[in-house]
């Protein structure tokens, strides 16, 4: 059974990397709301979280009850300290991977880079040369496509300014459907290398900016077919 897709209020931002150019968010799920999934997936007596130190790393084991095989079913992964609370963050962080495990907010992994040049946020850059943000991000919008991956996401700071978007690109219309067809015919080119081309199912998948581009190849395909006729 598969987790249903994080909402936008369940999604965490934290700065990855800070510049005196801007910075990098990286999405992430917390460990209150993975504790929460976990319940609504299987209850909240249907899971259980132990940790083990293997070779001096944390790990955390989430064992779920699967009522079909009448067994436990555990996965585990490991954490990595954070810079405020050492011992604390190494178990935050190896439950969060183990939910991942389980499916939950394994979607935040087709996040795109996300990237905030310093016009649109606050960086300070100390005597040492140690930049600093005391801004806040949050996920305002996000949705998926239908593997699950992300195809828009807009980040705000905290006063609501929108500092980061992408928004999912516009496929084409039966227009540009029919005209694709005709430009198809004239070269010679099968629908089945198109569609293997651009990994989609049929040509209604395609977008605005992968029609644009075809139908650049294919006219150069055509005028060379032209041009050999003619010679």
């Amino acid at each position: 059974m598969e987790s249903t897709l994080l909402q936008a209020n369940e999604i965490s931002c934290r700065v990855q990397q800070i510049s005196e150019k801007g910075l990098s968010l990286l999405l992430y799920v917390t460990s209150r709301d993975g504790q929460k999934r976990l319940d609504e997936k299987y209850g909240e007596l249907g899971w259980q979280d132990r940790y083990e130190v293997i070779d001096g790393d944390l790990y955390c084991i989430i064992s779920v009850w699967d009522t079909e095989k009448q067994m436990w079913i555990s996965k585990e992964d490991v954490g990595t300290a954070s810079y405020t609370a050492k011992e604390k963050g190494r178990a935050s962080d190896a439950f969060k991977r183990a939910c991942v495990k389980h499916g939950i907010g394994r979607e935040l992994y087709t996040a795109p880079f996300i990237w905030i040049p310093e016009k649109y946020c606050h960086i300070k850059t100390s005597s040492d040369g140690k930049s600093t943000t005391r801004d806040k991000f949050f996920v305002n919008q996000i949705s998926y496509t239908s593997d699950r991956k992300i195809n828009e996401l807009e980040i705000v700071n905290q006063d609501m300014e929108v500092v980061f978007k992408q928004y999912a690109m516009q496929k084409i219309d039966d227009i540009k459907y029919n005209v694709l067809l005709e430009k198809l015919k004239e070269a010679e080119v099968s629908m089945e290398s198109v569609v293997e081309l651009f990994h989609v199912n049929t040509l209604q998948e395609l977008d605005i900016n992968q029609w644009n581009k075809l139908i650049r190849k294919l006219e150069v395909t055509i005028a060379a077919k032209a041009g050999r006729k003619e010679s």
